[in-house]
């Protein structure tokens, strides 16, 4: 079947400005809104596999059942207080963080930061979810205002 242009240019409509502005904002929050949707999906495994309702992980957290359906979208900017809190309620750790200082030439007074975080990945299959155990990403902080990835 050809892919017809003209066709297209006819039931197409241009992007309204909320569309766009929608999209320029996935697009700066890129990086922070993937490390969300991690996060959800091993929240989701994790009560999946321990048959905990979200309204019960509400209840050990201490915030309503609004604040669980925010973290569970993968679209919320989850703080480490947040992050803290859910592990607390869980009895587990979900993030790890890793820190190196090293001074890069003996001769130059710089020193570079180093912090590795990581979590744990699952993939979904028909039998069920696979764990890969950690995918690390590196940070290293260059200076005051940029972070090179």
């Amino acid at each position: 079947m050809k892919f017809n242009v003209e066709k297209m240019k006819e039931i197409s409509r241009k992007m309204t400005p909320n569309e766009q502005q929608e999209i320029e904002s996935r697009n700066e929050n890129r990086d922070w809104l993937a490390l969300s949707a991690k996060f959800s999906l091993l929240l989701r495994f994790i009560l999946r596999t321990e048959k905990m309702t979200q309204t019960e992980l509400a209840a050990r957290m201490g915030v309503s059942c609004v604040q669980i359906t925010k973290l569970l979208s993968g679209k919320e900017n989850i703080g480490l207080q947040t992050i803290a809190k859910v592990e607390k309620a869980l009895g587990r750790s979900l993030v790890s963080f890793r820190d190196s200082f090293e001074q890069t030439d003996p001769r130059e007074k710089k020193n570079t930061f180093n912090q590795t975080v990581s979590f744990q990945v699952f993939y979904a299959k028909p039998e069920g979810f696979v764990v890969k155990t950690f995918a690390p990403e590196t940070f290293s902080r260059l200076s005051n205002d940029k972070i090179l990835v």
